[in-house]
C-alpha cells in the first residue's frame, strides 16, 4: 500500500527549517553535534512502540503528524510520508482483523471477538503449536545419531543452522540428562545412554509375539503357506505363533513336544542356532551324534555346525524333509536393537510345492518378514538391498 503524493503535495526542494525540530535535529546530526539516529526524532518513527500504539495514532494523530512535522521542507515531508503509510497499514489490518472476528459461522451466530481469537488457536494445526527448542534439541539428536562418529560443537551447529552459543545451551541441557554424551579428550559429542534406557524400556512393554503377529498374518496372506514363529528357551525350541496354510493341501504341524528337542532338525530351529557361539549350539543341539528325526536329519554336531554356516552365508536356513518326511520349511532369523538374534520365523510347506518360483517367492517373503519384525525392535542391520537370491543349496543327509 502507498499513500497517494496529493495527500502531502510533491516532494519539496527546500532544506531544512531551524525552527523545526526534527529538520534542526537532522542539521545537527549531519554536522556531528549529536549522536545519529538512535536517540532522535527519525528513529521513534522505525520503533516498535510506534506499530504497537498505531491503533490509537490512527484515530486521533493524524492532525499532530501534520501540525509537528510538516514544514513543508524534504526531510519533514519524507517523515510524514512514512507515518501516513504506518497509519493506512494499521488502520487496514485491523478492519481485516476485525472483518474475519466478526464474520458469522455457520450456524449463522456471530462469536465475540474474545472467542475467536481462542477459538483460531484450539482449531490452529499442531504443526504450528511446535515448540521451537525442542524441535532443535530433537535435531541434535537425529545429527548425531546420523553421524558416523562424535561431532564437534561447531559441526553440530552448522549441520542443525544454529548459532554455537544457541547450540551449546542446548547440547548442555541433554548432556545434563544424559541424551547426549560429551568425551572431554577429543571435545566432541555422541548419543548418551539415556536414549538406550528408553528404548529398552519401550521395547519391553511389547512382547515378541506382539510386534510380529501382524508381520506373520501379512506373510501368511502373501505366501499363503503355513507360518510359524519360534524362539529357544534353556535347550527347547519354543513355537510362540502358528498360522494355518491358506493352501488345500499343506503340511501338518508336527508333535510341539518332539519339535522341542528339533532345533537342529528344523529351520526355524536352525535359523537360531546358526547365530549362536559355537558352546550354545552345543549345548543346545548336544556333541557328538544328534536325534534323528527322518534319514535326512543331519546326524552329528560337526555335521550341523558345517551347516550352520551356509545358513549364516545364505541368510536363510532350509529344512528338507529332516524333521518331517515330505515337508520343507524356509526360515530367517529376527535380531533385536542390539542386532542379537531372538528368533526366527518360517514358512512351512508340503516338498510337492518346494520348488521354482514359488519357493524363491517365499524365500524372499520370509527374509522380508524377518527383517520388518527385527526392525520394530529396533534392530538396524539388516541389509534389504541382499534380500534378493533365495541362497538355497541342497541340505542333503548331514549336508
Amino acid at each position: 500500500m502507498t499513500v497517494p503524493d496529493g495527500l502531502l503535495g510533491p516532494q519539496p526542494d527546500l532544506g531544512h527549517d531551524p525552527k523545526c525540530a526534527s529538520c534542526t535535529h537532522e542539521e545537527m546530526a549531519d554536522a556531528g553535534r549529536i549522536p545519529k539516529p538512535d536517540a532522535g526524532l527519525r528513529s521513534s518513527i522505525s520503533a516498535q512502540s510506534t506499530f504497537v500504539n498505531i491503533g490509537h495514532f490512527a484515530k486521533r494523530d493524524l492532525n499532530f503528524i501534520i501540525s509537528n512535522f510538516h514544514c513543508n521542507c524534504k526531510i519533514c515531508w519524507k517523515i510524514c510520508r512514512s507515518l501516513l503509510f504506518l497509519v493506512e497499514e494499521a488502520s487496514s489490518s485491523r478492519n481485516r482483523v476485525a472483518k474475519l472476528m466478526l464474520e458469522p459461522d455457520k450456524h449463522g451466530e456471530t462469536p465475540s471477538p474474545a472467542n475467536s481469537i481462542f477459538e483460531s488457536q484450539k482449531t490452529a494445526p499442531a504443526a504450528k503449536r511446535r515448540i521451537q527448542s525442542v524441535d532443535r534439541a530433537i535435531d541434535i539428536l537425529e545429527i548425531l545419531a546420523a553421524a558416523h562418529d562424535g561431532l564437534a560443537l561447531k559441526d553440530i551447529a552448522r549441520r542443525a543452522s544454529l548459532n554455537p552459543a544457541t547450540c551449546h545451551h542446548l547440547i548442555a541441557t541433554l548432556v545434563h540428562r544424559n541424551f547426549v554424551a560429551h568425551v572431554h579428550s577429543s571435545r566432541s559429542y555422541h548419543l548418551g545412554p539415556r536414549l538406550v534406557d528408553l528404548c529398552d524400556k519401550r521395547l519391553r512393554q511389547f512382547s515378541i509375539l506382539e510386534l510380529a503377529l501382524p508381520e506373520l498374518h501379512e506373510l501368511n496372506e502373501t505366501t499363503r503357506e503355513s507360518i510359524q514363529l519360534a524362539v529357544i528357551r534353556g535347550s527347547s525350541l519354543t513355537t510362540l505363533a502358528s498360522l494355518d496354510s491358506r493352501m488345500p493341501v499343506r503340511a501338518g504341524f508336527a508333535d510341539e513336544a518332539s519339535r522341542a528337542e528339533a532345533a537342529h532338525a528344523t529351520a526355524i530351529g536352525k535359523a537360531i542356532l546358526a547365530w549362536l557361539p559355537e558352546p550354545e549350539i552345543v549345548r543346545v543341539a548336544g556333541r557328538g551324534a544328534l536325534r534323528t528325526f527322518t534319514e535326512r536329519t543331519i546326524p552329528n554336531s560337526d555335521a550341523l555346525l558345517d551347516h550352520l554356516r551356509m545358513v549364516r552365508r545364505n541368510g536363510i536356513a532350509v529344512e528338507e524333509e529332516e524333521f518331517q518326511c515330505g515337508v520343507v520349511c524356509v526360515a530367517a532369523a529376527i535380531r533385536d536393537q542390539f542386532g542379537a538374534v531372538i528368533g526366527s520365523v518360517g514358512a512351512t510347506m508340503p516338498g510337492m510345492r518346494a520348488g521354482g518360483d514359488h519357493l524363491d517367492r517365499v524365500v524372499r517373503d520370509v527374509k522380508e518378514c524377518a527383517s520388518r519384525i527385527s526392525s520394530r525392535l529396533g534392530d538396524s542391520t539388516h541389509d534389504t538391498e541382499k534380500i534378493g537370491t533365495t541362497g538355497i543349496e541342497p541340505v542333503g543327509n548331514g549336508g
